[in-house]
């Protein structure tokens, strides 16, 4: 079940329509990863997003807030860094990930 608040920031966030965006919510709430899947610095991100009673789900890199009863109140698009390997570069210890990943942008281009 959504919002019309969930539905407007999917329209802002994610750039989905009406009808594509109840669908990917509905999809995000049965198939998508909880809480319970994270470990790490992922747990504590998500667990800072929400209240208790609220839980977030991650689908489609984007992070959706549910309340207890499964009624999508809101998402968020999910950081570049969410779900990675944060810790190192092939061998090498990455030790400023801000600047890794500044880096990163900076050799593509």
């Amino acid at each position: 079940m959504t919002t019309r608040h969930s539905i407007q920031r999917a329209r802002e966030r994610l750039g989905l329509h009406e009808k594509r965006a109840q669908r990917v919510i509905e999809l995000a709430y049965t198939r998508g990863k909880r809480i319970e899947d994270f470990r790490g610095g992922d747990c504590r991100y998500l667990r800072s997003l929400c209240e208790e009673g609220l839980d977030p789900v991650v689908y489609q890199d984007a992070i959706y807030i549910f309340s207890a009863d499964g009624v999508c109140i809101t998402l968020y698009p999910a950081p570049r860094w969410f779900g990675t390997r944060r810790n190192y570069d092939g061998k090498e210890r990455i030790r400023n990930m801000r600047r890794f990943f500044r880096d990163q942008e900076a050799a593509a281009y």
